[in-house]
């Protein structure tokens, strides 16, 4: 026989059993599924609240309007503006700073000082007197309060300190992570 015949032959018979079913080529194989999962982020947040003046004076009738043209500070005067702040910090390795930054202030003859507290023991100022905060544990919430106080001393004699005004330009309170 025709050596191209047999090729022929062998080629044929080797098609045949494979579409014929006579022999399958396959290797192990499985399969397993990976069960859905999620993980879910925290939360920095910082929101301005309200504002609230007071006059501390002794003859003070307590709430302050500085859009009113009849409260003006004299000698002796003392006034706060309170504003509140909602602090909000949830996730496991969340660290981070609450820094004040204070605006420009004008204040000639009358005093101005600014304070900034926390009511959250786990966000505590970094230096006495400096304003700026730090927190290395999720603090979940608290609340931050930055005091303004006006003064106009006592001592204010003469016509010093008459037909000026004090004030402190807008200031910033800022919370970023810090890792």
């Amino acid at each position: 026989m025709n050596k191209m015949i047999k090729g022929s032959v062998a080629g044929a018979t080797g098609i045949v059993l494979l579409m014929g079913g006579f022999g399958t080529y396959a290797l192990w194989s499985d399969s397993a599924d990976m069960e859905a999962s999620k993980v879910t982020s925290g939360e920095l947040d910082i929101a301005a609240g309200d504002v609230h003046w007071n006059d501390l004076s002794t003859q003070g009738t307590d709430d302050w309007d500085p859009n009113n043209s009849n409260h003006l500070v004299v000698p002796g005067d003392t006034i706060t503006r309170t504003q509140t702040f909602a602090v909000k910090g949830t996730g496991k390795n969340l660290e981070g700073t609450v820094t004040f930054a204070p605006g420009a202030e004008t204040n000639n003859a009358i005093g101005v000082d600014v304070d900034v507290t926390s009511d959250n023991a786990e966000v505590t100022e970094t230096a006495a007197g400096s304003n700026n905060f730090a927190f290395d544990a999720p603090f979940s919430t608290g609340t931050m309060k930055v005091v303004v106080t006006y003064t106009l001393p006592q001592s204010t004699d003469g016509q010093v300190g008459q037909n000026v005004t004090a004030s402190i330009a807008e200031s910033t309170l800022t919370i970023a992570q810090t890792r």
